[in-house]
């Protein structure tokens, strides 16, 4: 199964059969994930997530009120 890879060091984003490799985390323990060899650059590279979007909050919705103290009302 083909996979969306990034590689950090030359930012290409490609597809490719990844490999998954165990490791051992310090805080979390037992982890694994999924890993490619970047066809540029030939570096360790890996699975690529699309940014979320970043919610925009008003100063109001966090009960600000109308104490003019923050500017945003």
């Amino acid at each position: 199964m083909k996979s969306t890879f990034k590689c950090f060091a030359c930012e290409k984003i490609f597809e490719a059969e990844g490999k998954k490799v165990d490791y051992m985390d310090p805080i979390y323990g037992a982890c694994s994930r999924i890993i490619s060899t970047c066809p540029t650059c030939e570096l360790e590279s890996s699975e690529y997530r699309k940014p979320r979007p970043v919610k925009v909050m008003r100063a109001n919705n966090y009960g600000c009120g109308d104490c003019n103290s923050c500017g945003m009302n």
